[in-house]
Formats: structure tokens, C-alpha cells, sequence
């Protein structure tokens, strides 16, 4: 070593520090994208957990099914914008002037077999392609809103709605520990219970699960919720009606208009 060069030799007492924040940056990084993943749950609710609960609908569960909203019916259409919602948001979407739709209609139960009139939810999901290569993507159930408010919630009631292999029925003691911890859904249970069933995908109601921000051309952010108004008119079936009714008795009586 030269006498005019004043660097100190590396030595690992010396350097320790520095070789263990060099060690310690990909340690992190691999355990951030582990638990993003969910390969590290840490009592996070997973996709794949929510995915195996939805494997004990049916056992086996049929093949060639989605786990949930499996019985549907696809369509085509157009959107056509109200011209007051470019003032909303400066989004492609609300100033081009028809754009073409894709949809489904769906029914809201895990068994893709149950009865049209078995399931008090119904569904619509559409995918709107805009010139401009902007994707909008909204699913819609013909209720006023969704029963719990986090995915924890949701896995929850999945848990707690399990029949009881005794009964074939949920056990009253889990319902009620779901509800006390997740008001919400009484307030659900309670809609469920009152509102009218429409007797065709053509004359209900629906309403998007998410709530999509708005932002106008002068920055103006406005959070907007979908809400798909039909032209037809809703006529309710009666509890008589819904058991007498054929399985896909809201598919044949779709209509566009």
C-alpha cells in the first residue's frame, strides 16, 4: 500500500455492519413479495383460502365451473353515456359515443346447478372497451349493497354459513358470533328478508360492489357507484311462484330491448 493512501483495509470486524444491510435488502425483498403472494399469511385472508371454502358448496365440485356466480348467461350490447357524467370525469368512456359491451348475467350461489329461484342474489358484469384502449370492468348484484365490507368479513360468513352435518343447516351459534362481529350483514338479512324478487334478469335492479373515483378535467375527484336501471318493469314473484318455477326460468325470460 502506498504511504500517501489513507483507505483502511476491508476486514469483516471492520465491515460487519454494511455486509449485513447489503444481506439483509434481498432477505426483505423476498419476504415482501412471499406475504404480497400469500405464500406468508400472518392471519391475512388469501385468495386461495377463500377459493377452498368455495370447494365445499358441492363435493366434488363440477369441473369446467367458476367457484362462484358458476350458472350464468352472457350477452352483448352498447353503452351510451349521459352526457352530464363528462363532467364528472374526463375519462373516454362518458364522451365516446357508443361502445360496444360485453356481459353476464349471473346467479349468486357457489352451486352452478341451484335454481333460478333458490338464490336471493342475482348479478350483472359487464367489461367496456373504449377507443382509446381504456378497460372499465364493474360487477353488479341486484342488491343495495354488499353484505360485509372486507374480504375478512366475507371469509367469515362463508365459515359461519357451513352446514352443520347433523343439522344440514348453519349452526345458530356461529351465525350469531358472525353477525355480532359484523353488523353489517343483519342489515343485509334484514333487506333479504322484506325486498321483492324479480321474476327476470330484465327488470331488475343492480349496483356495483366497488365505488370507482372520479376525477373531472379540473382535478375534481368524485367517488361514483355503477347503478344499472332497467326499462322494463319489475314484477315480484311470490314464494309459491319461486317453487313452482322451472330452474332456468330467468334465463328464458330475458328480453332486450
Amino acid at each position: 500500500m502506498k504511504e500517501n493512501d489513507k483507505r483502511q483495509p476491508f476486514t469483516l470486524k471492520r465491515n460487519w455492519p454494511a455486509l449485513i444491510g447489503i444481506a439483509a435488502i434481498p432477505i426483505i425483498l423476498i419476504t415482501l413479495f412471499a406475504w404480497s403472494s400469500g405464500w406468508i399469511n400472518m392471519g391475512r385472508i388469501t385468495s386461495k383460502q377463500i377459493y377452498d371454502d368455495f370447494n365445499n358448496t358441492i363435493s366434488p365440485f363440477p369441473s369446467g365451473y367458476r367457484r362462484a356466480h358458476g350458472k350464468g348467461i352472457c350477452f352483448t350490447g352498447v353503452f351510451r353515456s349521459n352526457p352530464e357524467a363528462a363532467q364528472l370525469s374526463k375519462a373516454r368512456v362518458f364522451t365516446q359515443k357508443d361502445i360496444p359491451v360485453i356481459g353476464r348475467f349471473s346467479v349468486g350461489a357457489g352451486n352452478p346447478h341451484v335454481a333460478d329461484g333458490t338464490a336471493r342474489v342475482t348479478s350483472m358484469a359487464v367489461l367496456i372497451k373504449t377507443d382509446d384502449g381504456q378497460e372499465w370492468r364493474s360487477a353488479m348484484n341486484s342488491v343495495p349493497y354488499f353484505h360485509v365490507a372486507t374480504a375478512e368479513g366475507f371469509y367469515a360468513g362463508l365459515q359461519a354459513n357451513h352446514p352443520d352435518p347433523k343439522t344440514g343447516k348453519p349452526d345458530p351459534k356461529k351465525l350469531d358470533e358472525f353477525h355480532s362481529k359484523y353488523p353489517e350483514s343483519v342489515k343485509f338479512e334484514k333487506w333479504a328478508a322484506t325486498a321483492p324478487w324479480p321474476d327476470s334478469y330484465s327488470g331488475a335492479s343492480f349496483n356495483s360492489v366497488n365505488s370507482f373515483r372520479f376525477i373531472s378535467e379540473s382535478g375534481k375527484e368524485t367517488y361514483v357507484r355503477w347503478v344499472m336501471r332497467p326499462r322494463s318493469p319489475m314484477h315480484e314473484m311470490t314464494e309459491k311462484q319461486r317453487k313452482e318455477a322451472k330452474s332456468l326460468f330467468k334465463f328464458y325470460s330475458i328480453t332486450f330491448l
